[in-house]
């Protein structure tokens, strides 16, 4: 969840793998990190039922989804209150 929250808090603007692997693990994040990343992205494009809805652009990913994101941002914003910075 942390992962949709911060795209959608970015939407249209690409974040980095960096930023992402920082906001779902923080600093405990294990070496294997960046591909459960990947493996995370690979299961939300499947939830949400659309491969274009998360894309890869180096150097991380992007929602394609900005006009629908926009209107969760709110929402979006109150949850990356519970994320580390």
């Amino acid at each position: 969840m942390a992962v949709l929250a911060t795209l959608a808090l970015h939407g249209g603007e690409i974040v980095s793998t960096g930023r992402l692997v920082d906001v779902v693990w923080g600093n405990a994040a294990s070496p294997k990190a960046v591909s459960t990343l990947q493996s995370h992205m690979s299961f939300l494009r499947s939830v949400l039922g659309n491969k274009a809805a998360i894309v890869a652009r180096p150097p991380g990913s992007m929602s394609s989804w900005y006009p629908i994101w926009s209107r969760w941002r709110p929402i979006a914003r109150w949850m990356s209150r519970f994320t580390p910075s």
